[in-house]
């Protein structure tokens, strides 16, 4: 599962030695990405520029330091389906804990029901199961740490590898109305499955590393649910080819039960859009967004997001 994406230099690997070994062969060549990290609606919406964003619980899969200054204390159920493979995911994220220093929050998923489809290739079906932990500590009034950490096991046709990551964040909120955030991340086991002569699956051993720094501005900039805000983020992947990706995102609420969101991401390697829109009830937010790009792993999916 997506989404920010540290596994491009892992890609072109994989892509150049699929090129060199379908240079004798007319079919072309198919490969898919298992994104490491979960995903949330909102976010997506906005193009995954959430490294400074605290709005939900799920803002700890971009910067788990976010924890601390959770605009609602919230459970959030997220059903993602992606059309290339068919494949759709369940998954639920919560806020478990908070006092005046710590913030822990959980999520835990299944991925069922893929299959990867080559041209003119053999078919291959995919599940996975995978968890995650994340702890929050406030430094000061304005100022908390974070960290989260988590595994994928993916069982692919016959094969089954284990993806983990990891993630460290510090989250800066000055006044209201502005955040900043800055992140380290890391993935080991980068898994992906490719088909051109032959199909296979490969686990990438190396860790894979990325720096994010972010801001948030909203207005009015002491409401829990603001009309306008503006998300950016930059993204900075090592070693190796020098690679980095640039993020925004615009949400509006033009009425208070009501949010309109389009985002954007520029980068080396890819050029995509990203839509959303939410509605709110009371208690309850409903969360929809849409990644159409063949660029990226496309999906579609939708989450209920209930403050406790």
């Amino acid at each position: 599962m997506t989404t920010m994406n540290p596994l491009r230099t892992a890609i072109l690997a994989a892509v150049a030695t699929m090129m060199v070994t379908v240079a004798g062969s007319a079919q072309t060549p198919y490969y898919h990405t298992f994104r490491p990290s979960a995903i949330s609606m909102r976010p997506a919406g906005l193009a995954d520029a959430a490294n400074a964003d605290a709005r939900d619980v799920t803002a700890m899969f971009w910067n788990p330091g976010s924890l601390a200054f959770l605009r609602y204390q919230n459970i959030v159920l997220t059903h993602i389906s992606d059309p290339g493979t068919h494949a759709k995911t369940e998954q639920v994220s919560a806020a478990v804990f908070r006092n005046a220093e710590f913030s822990l929050g959980v999520n835990a998923l299944v991925m069922y029901g893929g299959t990867l489809t080559p041209e003119d290739g053999p078919t291959t079906e995919f599940k996975g199961i995978g968890g995650d932990a994340a702890l929050s500590y406030l430094l000061l009034p304005t100022i908390s740490v974070g960290m989260i950490a988590g595994v994928r096991d993916m069982t692919i046709g016959t094969a089954r590898k284990t993806t983990g990551w990891g993630l460290l964040g510090v989250f800066y909120y000055p006044s209201p109305g502005i955040s900043y955030g800055l992140t380290y991340g890391a993935v080991r086991g980068v898994t992906y499955w490719y088909s051109n002569a032959q199909s296979g699956v490969l686990w990438e051993p190396d860790l894979a590393q990325y720096l994010e720094i972010g801001a948030t501005m909203t207005y009015p900039p002491r409401a829990k649910d603001p009309v306008v805000t503006l998300t950016l983020a930059t993204q900075r992947n090592f070693p190796g080819v020098s690679q980095f990706s640039t993020k925004g995102g615009l949400e509006i609420s033009p009425v208070s039960w009501m949010a309109f969101r389009v985002g954007f991401k520029v980068g080396s390697v890819e050029r995509v859009a990203r839509y959303g829109i939410g509605f709110r009830y009371s208690r309850a937010r409903l969360d929809l967004a849409l990644a159409p790009s063949a660029v990226e792993n496309r999906f579609g999916g939708i989450a209920l997001v209930i403050d406790l």
